[in-house]
């Protein structure tokens, strides 16, 4: 299961709205090869390298980055999940060259994140994007 958090879709939704101002096929094409990458987290949760800009994570899980067209993908493995599974966390999507967030910041989007779990549901990130 993978869980986008709150915060990590309103960042990616800001950059794709910055990238749509250019290209809408730009736009697209990160809409979906980000989509891709969380199918892929699903099946490969381990596939994402460990963070070394996370300092810190939750007792028994990891922080691990993935590299998504020119995206950053920060997430946390394993987590539990609202129907007791493991889960992937996404506390951040935001343009490979934007700072990472702090570790005060990735551990109160986890806190969060946490707080919303059972209300939460795994789905891949949308937007109508208008040709």
């Amino acid at each position: 299961m993978v869980l986008v958090g709150r915060r990590a879709r309103i960042e990616f939704t800001a950059d794709i709205r910055y990238i749509e101002r250019e290209s809408q096929k730009g736009a697209q094409k990160v809409l979906q090869k980000v989509n891709d990458a969380l199918v892929q987290l699903r099946h490969f949760p381990e596939s994402g390298g460990v963070d070394p800009d996370a300092l810190t994570a939750p007792p028994g899980s990891a922080a691990r980055k993935l590299a998504v067209e020119g995206f950053t993908v920060r997430y946390l493995y394993p987590v539990q999940g609202p129907r007791t599974e493991q889960a992937v966390l996404i506390l951040s999507i935001r343009r490979a060259e934007r700072l990472p967030i702090s570790d005060e910041m990735f551990l109160l989007r986890y806190a969060e994140e946490q707080a919303r779990m059972t209300t939460n549901a795994a789905r891949p990130i949308r937007r109508r994007i208008h040709d």
